[in-house]
């Protein structure tokens, strides 16, 4: 069970009197999904009412509840910013991560507030609309170098496991998606932060509040919070993005992807991983989850592509160690390549289908996932399967996967040319190519080269 976050929700109404009278629950959710579920401005509905999430628990004005992390740049690692830490990334050496565009201010969701009149939040059974808002979000894998155990690679292919005993799975709500934010790079990748404002007094989010077009700014605040008599020019503002971390076990998987058609290969590699495991466990595996990760190729270009298999009751339940095996792993991609060969859909002209890999993805990942592409990832792996120890996959050499996919992009780049100009002369079909590789042949019969490739 992971840890809980609560919602103190309070509504309000003037009873015949016209005294005010208030009603209070309390609602909890695990952390991972309480930071975009209770996040400020999101709308909880619950006992025929929604409330609006407008004021988070900070600590006090002396003893915040904030912290200051630096969070890397080029990978997942992230620290507490203390004056002994070195300033440079202990995973992956990047030394940015002292710039001050890195260090950020994060709180750990613990309690969410939502303070509304009963009138106003009552919903209607024939009202089907409920708001639910966007965020900018990011998942960063940590994991502890001393903790790996049992790491192994095929011998042809850039493509290997390794259990962790500890990872760290660090979870970050950046602020509103339709709210502008810096371009800041966490975890490899560029991301748009606009965190949220929070009253350091009251812990009051302004984002989450109607100030009526700035003619109101005392309802920036909770009612008691003392800033509502100073007047909005001396209301002291903190601009925080929440947290949340689970510490747990994994199996983290390195694919041969590194630049090429990198989102549609990895969600339907994770695809075919869950199939798989949900054969191999003769059900779903509920307290297992997986996570898609990345970091800096150490020996050239592009980026190493994990997938991180993770369990999701924090400290783990030890049901991974029996995962790593390069034995298990060949078995489960066996099962999984079975099914997705065999589902229906192959005859019906669509890529994947609820039967197969649209049954286990994610609904952001819908239109990434491939039936093709995921039995070409798992021909390609189990054809070769010759697996030997090594230290960690994090030192598996990517040279010969950024070869083969500048390759597939001159292939595609060729058939992408021809299709769309259509020059006279020039024709290409697709012909049987070397260990179950897509090939064509070009050919030119022009009046100026008659060749075929």
């Amino acid at each position: 069970v992971d840890d809980a976050t609560t919602l103190e929700a309070t509504l309000w109404n003037r009873n015949d009197d016209g005294d005010y009278q208030t009603t209070k629950w309390s609602y909890a959710r695990n952390g991972r999904l309480a930071i975009t579920e209770f996040a400020p401005g999101n709308s909880f509905y619950a006992g025929g009412h929604r409330h609006l999430v407008d004021a988070l628990e900070i600590g006090t004005e002396d003893a915040p509840l904030y912290e200051t992390w630096r969070l890397c740049p080029d990978c997942g690692h992230g620290f507490i910013e203390a004056p002994e830490i070195d300033l440079r990334c202990s995973r992956c050496g990047n030394t940015t991560i002292a710039d001050v565009g890195h260090r950020h201010t994060l709180l750990r969701l613990r309690t969410a507030y939502a303070s509304n009149s009963e009138e106003g939040a009552r919903v209607y059974d024939e009202r089907d609309d409920r708001r639910r808002e966007e965020y900018q979000r990011a998942v960063l894998v940590d994991v502890e170098p001393s903790s790996i155990e049992g790491a192994w690679q095929l011998k042809e292919r850039a493509f290997g496991a390794e259990f962790a005993g500890r990872m760290t799975l660090r979870s970050l709500n950046l602020g509103l998606a339709r709210r502008p934010g810096q371009s800041i790079a966490i975890g490899g990748q560029t991301r748009q932060v606009s965190g949220f404002t929070i009253c350091r007094q009251c812990g009051a989010v302004a984002e989450a509040r109607d100030d009526r077009d700035g003619q109101a700014p005392e309802r920036l605040h909770q009612g008691w919070c003392k800033a509502r008599s100073r007047g909005k020019d001396n209301a002291e503002w903190d601009t925080v993005s929440l947290l949340h971390e689970l510490q747990t076990e994994a199996v983290r998987m390195i694919l041969p992807v590194s630049m090429f058609l990198v989102e549609q290969r990895l969600a339907s590699f994770k695809g075919a991983l869950l199939i798989g495991l949900r054969e191999d466990f003769g059900g779903e595996p509920d307290h297992l989850e997986v996570a898609l990760a990345d970091m800096p190729n150490a020996g050239g270009q592009g980026r190493q592509r994990h997938v991180v298999l993770f369990d999701a009751i924090p400290g783990g339940t030890g049901y991974l160690t029996k995962l790593a095996d390069p034995d298990r792993v060949r078995s489960i991609l066996d099962r999984a390549r079975t099914v997705i060969a065999r589902c229906p859909c192959v005859g019906e002209g669509r890529p994947a289908c609820h039967r197969c890999l649209l049954g286990v993805v994610d609904r952001n990942e819908y239109d990434l996932v491939s039936r093709g592409i995921a039995l070409e990832m798992l021909d390609d792996l189990l054809g070769a399967w010759e697996p030997e120890e090594v230290t960690t996959i994090g030192h598996i050499d990517l040279a010969k996967v950024e070869e083969s996919e500048l390759e597939r992009r001159f292939k595609v780049a060729i058939q992408d040319w021809v299709n769309r100009a259509t020059p006279d002369g020039v024709t290409i079909r697709p012909v049987p190519g070397k260990s179950g590789r897509d090939a064509f042949e070009l050919r030119f019969d022009t009046e100026f080269a008659k060749s075929t490739w």
